[in-house]
């Protein structure tokens, strides 16, 4: 029936409060609509009126007020669980609109696990993985009580005679979890999808929601129900409401209470509110901080992925009981999406948690990419700098994807911290700082030197720096050392040095906003050719003229689309005048697909190809001896729209092996060598070059 000493406490500091002579402090007199409106705003749930009620416009007193409040205690508890309106403070005073939003709030007491329906609910289903005696209250008067006495998933469901919403209570105590669990398949956010990781314990979720569509809001405590158990084990939360997109907040303070050590529960909150894109409110502080010790693997993989109605910031203190190292796709898509959180991030967020990097530990964390509605960069609301220490304790070696979109497409301001990565020191990683900063469009200013100035080379650095500042607009210039740094005697200081990996460079500047292209940036790039490993690096960027020698260290045969796009430009972005003699010269052998395709298009500042600076004269090769016959899109569009052309059309130096062993060498023209096998457009639009008369057809 209540606590009445808790009832009269409550009593006393809203009655009191309204029987003060204070016209500050007193509301308007309520009329009984106003009371079950204000019920309903808060809890959802529309209180039908009393029979002896004539008119829904009269005033209503204090202990019509405080009677409704029991009959709404009884309707979302399916039981007596207060006598208000018996209370000596009931009395036939006036109730005013202060006094009904005070009771409204605190004297509806919701207790156990409840979960409150849409509005058209006709089947509710709840999916347990735990032994315990366990029952629930359906909301319509019907209660089911049943022993669980496996730990394997067993669905739950109840069908209503009518559609409408329900207050579903579940009550009890489970005794054991889930150890083991299904397989695990990783999907990126480019789309590519990792093997699967196989058997992981905790897999399966202890509580599932399996009609998501029609939860409405959650209230109490999950650990209530499914707390610590004295050995230890825990529960796990693994798509607990996965696809709810019904539900609201605030998620409950209390949600995790009970909930407390050391996890044994890989991926325990994986997509625990996914796409739950109506959940309001704040994430409570410290709502994980009972999770204490070392993280386990993908422990927090997407579990507000698409939130993007949660508001404030990211609680310093929400993870604040980890301690230890980071682990695999730890914090993957965490917070992706949830575009409504504000306030800037804490350098304690990650405080305790360290080691040595492991794969895709960030990947999209902060960033806002791979959802339905698109173009969210331009929602985000967290517009705050990023710390400089976020990551201050993650030290060793990379990682394959470790930052991958970290902060794509997020809001955030203030430039690029130094230190961010200091930690990070050692042999790259395939994709470790792939897109990590794509269209964050609120980051400028320089990017730090030494930004990663630990990772040093290794044989397979694939999309190490595919996209990492694309579609910034950061600005500034890009520093000579980033990737690697030579003394004033050429010696090696740090960095990568080494052969390029497929797709390394691949849209590292697109549209950017990058304004010069230091001589040694690539000066540690050494060897054979890779697949697209320069593709569309510079697209779309002011970054003035290519200096001599830019790619020398990059010797062998083509690959495919190696250098694709990689100065393309458009109106706005064109800045590039001359093409340096030689630039590409060190690249011998058979042709490969699409290897120059679009390499200068669209540049319409272009206006030398072949430039000798010692000179000042044009018309000299810019290409290697490349042989064989046309490949489809070997020089397709390579100076297509670049209209202010008035050098001589490209050149490349032929090498001839003589019948005597002897080797002789010619400088030809392009088309004088190669016929390709339909239209090129290698040199659409370029009609001012000196030879345009004499290029074939197939060329123009």
């Amino acid at each position: 029936m209540g606590d009445f000493s808790v009832i009269k406490k409550l009593c006393v500091a809203f009655l009191s409060c309204f029987m003060v002579i204070s016209a500050a402090w007193s509301g308007k007199i309520a009329n009984l609509e106003y009371i079950h409106n204000a019920i309903q705003a808060e809890w959802g749930f529309f209180l039908p009126w009393n029979e002896e009620v004539r008119s829904t416009m009269a005033a209503a007193n204090m202990k019509y007020l405080l009677h409704a409040m029991d009959e709404t205690n009884w309707t979302v508890n399916s039981e007596d669980i207060s006598d208000y309106a018996e209370d000596p403070l009931a009395t036939m005073r006036a109730a005013d609109t202060n006094a009904t939003d005070v009771a409204v709030v605190d004297l509806i007491d919701v207790r156990g696990l409840t979960f409150r329906t849409t509005t058209d609910t006709t089947e509710f289903s709840i999916k347990i993985a735990a032994k315990g005696t366990f029952t629930i209250k359906w909301g319509d008067g019907v209660n089911e009580t049943f022993t669980h006495d496996t730990t394997e998933q067993k669905t739950y469901s109840h069908t209503y005679d009518k559609a409408e919403a329900h207050y579903i209570k579940l009550l009890g105590k489970a005794t054991e979890y889930n150890s083991t669990g299904g397989d695990i398949i990783v999907q990126y956010s480019d789309g590519g999808v990792d093997e699967s990781l196989g058997e992981v314990s905790g897999a399966t979720p202890t509580i599932k929601i399996a009609t998501p569509a029609n939860l409405y809001k959650i209230y109490n405590s999950l650990g209530s129900v499914f707390p610590t158990l004295a050995d230890g084990s825990q529960p796990s939360f693994n798509t607990f409401c996965e696809g709810c997109t019904n539900l609201v907040g605030p998620i409950p303070a209390n949600l995790l209470a009970g909930i407390t050590g050391e996890s044994d529960k890989a991926y325990q909150f994986r997509r625990m509110f996914l796409n739950c894109y109506k959940l309001n409110g704040e994430i409570p502080a410290g709502m994980f901080a009972g999770i204490t010790g070392r993280p386990t693997t993908a422990q927090f993989m997407q579990t507000f992925y698409n939130c993007k109605s949660l508001t404030g910031g990211i609680p310093a203190d929400v993870f604040g009981g980890l301690n230890g190292d980071v682990t695999l796709a730890l914090f993957y898509e965490t917070f992706n999406g949830a575009r409504g959180l504000t306030g800037a991030l804490s350098d304690q967020l990650f405080a305790n948690i360290g080691g040595a990097p492991k794969p895709m530990m960030f990947l999209g964390t902060f960033g806002c990419v791979n959802l339905p509605d698109g173009e969210c960069w331009s929602k985000m609301s967290m517009k705050n700098p990023i710390p400089a220490k976020l990551f201050g304790k993650i030290e060793g070696a990379p990682a394959y994807k470790m930052f991958h979109s970290t902060f794509a497409f997020s809001g955030h301001t203030g430039g690029y911290p130094a230190g961010l990565f200091a930690g990070i020191k050692g042999p790259g990683a395939p994709g470790m700082f792939e897109a990590t900063f794509q269209q964050a469009r609120g980051m400028g200013g320089q990017i730090p030197e030494d930004f990663f100035a630990g990772i040093t080379w290794s044989p397979d650095m694939s999309r190490a720096f595919a996209l990492t500042f694309c579609q910034t607009w950061a600005g500034g210039n890009i520093p000579e050392n980033l990737f690697t740094e030579y003394d004033e005697d050429g010696n090696y200081v740090r960095g990568i040095e080494g052969a390029p990996s497929a797709e390394m460079f691949n849209g590292t500047w697109t549209d950017s906003g990058a304004s010069n292209l230091p001589a040694k940036l690539f000066a540690g790039i050494r060897g054979k050719p890779a697949k697209a490993m320069f593709a569309n690096t510079f697209h779309w960027n002011s970054v003035g003229d290519i200096p001599e020698g830019f790619f020398d260290g990059i010797e062998g045969e083509p690959a495919e689309s190696m250098f694709s796009g990689t100065f393309s430009a458009g109106d706005a972005w064109s800045s590039t005048t001359k093409i340096p003699k030689g630039l590409f010269a060190k690249i011998s052998g058979p042709a490969a697909k699409n290897m120059f395709n679009g390499t200068f298009s669209n540049n319409k500042s272009l206006v030398d190809i072949g430039y000798d600076a010692a000179t000042g004269t044009s018309g000299h090769p810019i290409f290697g001896n490349i042989t064989g016959s046309w490949v489809s899109g070997m020089f397709s569009n390579t100076f297509s729209n670049a209209t202010k052309l008035a050098s001589d059309s490209a050149k490349m130096t032929v090498i001839t092996e003589n019948e005597d062993g002897t080797t002789s060498s010619a400088i030809k023209y392009l088309y004088e060598v190669f016929t390709p096998s339909g239209d090129a457009n290698t040199y659409n639009g370029a009609t001012g070059l000196t030879d345009y008369a004499n290029i074939p057809e197939l060329w123009k």
